[in-house]
């Protein structure tokens, strides 16, 4: 609650090392403080899908990075109930030198499922992705969209309680694209959570239960999401 992460940046005015170098010697500050996310208060129920949207640099990435307690928080505090996953780049434990198969199991460490779990879930994996004729192929022979498909189909099989995605959703085919949001539907209708950031706002729109609008790490609106991507293409709209 009260979540609030400040990062200290150079000066515009003091680029030059002659500059940086005098005010040091007189004991001046030389960065500034900016608050990459400041002020969130969150709660969020088992099942729900929480999107978060807004320009660049908004602080999407970083609130999820705190969720993840991957980042620690300047003020306030961050509690998640659950296991969490978190999924910010398709290439993240990927190795292109490596099979399919090797990569799934490599991928599968890092979601936290054990030898036994991954064997029972290893079909299930296999066939989401349609993976059966590729298994031993190298991954770097592949597509972006296909080796998407391969993090893709781990992840959502992994049984993590709390997922947190950022803007990975525009790697692979439409096809493959939807055979993914139904089985996050399905994985939050049995009690998983996400909270997914995304430019795209007919995704959030679709799969969100609520939404978040972000802007200078500010929340500047929250609630339905259908309202919420409205005040955010409201804003982009003012801005030209």
């Amino acid at each position: 609650m009260g979540l609030g992460k400040q990062y200290h940046t150079q000066s515009g005015s003091e680029k030059t090392l002659f500059r940086q170098l005098a005010r040091a010697l007189r004991g001046d500050r030389i960065e500034e403080p900016t608050w990459a996310v400041r002020g969130v208060d969150l709660s969020l129920p088992r099942g729900q899908c929480l999107g978060l949207v807004g320009p660049n640099a908004a602080g999407k990435s970083t609130l999820l990075l705190l969720l993840a307690e991957l980042l620690a928080p300047t003020e306030g505090s961050v509690s998640v109930r659950g296991t969490v996953s978190p999924f910010f780049n398709i290439g993240t434990g990927l190795y292109g030198e490596l099979s399919v198969r090797d990569n799934i199991g490599v991928l599968a460490s890092l979601f936290a499922l054990t030898n036994k779990e991954l064997s029972s879930c290893f079909p299930d994996i296999v066939s989401f992705g349609s993976l059966e004729s590729y298994l031993d192929a190298r991954l770097n022979t592949l597509s972006a969209g296909f080796q998407a498909r391969v993090a893709f189909s781990t992840a959502l099989h992994s049984r993590a309680e709390v997922l947190l995605i950022d803007e990975i959703f525009a790697v692979g085919d439409a096809a493959f694209r939807a055979q993914c949001l139904e089985r996050m539907t399905s994985l939050r209708q049995a009690g998983k959570t996400f909270v997914l950031a995304s430019h795209d706002l007919s995704l959030i729109r679709s799969i969100c239960t609520q939404a978040i609008y972000l802007e200078k790490g500010l929340i500047a609106a929250r609630g339905e999401p259908k309202a919420v991507t409205a005040a955010y293409e409201r804003r982009r709209a003012h801005q030209g």
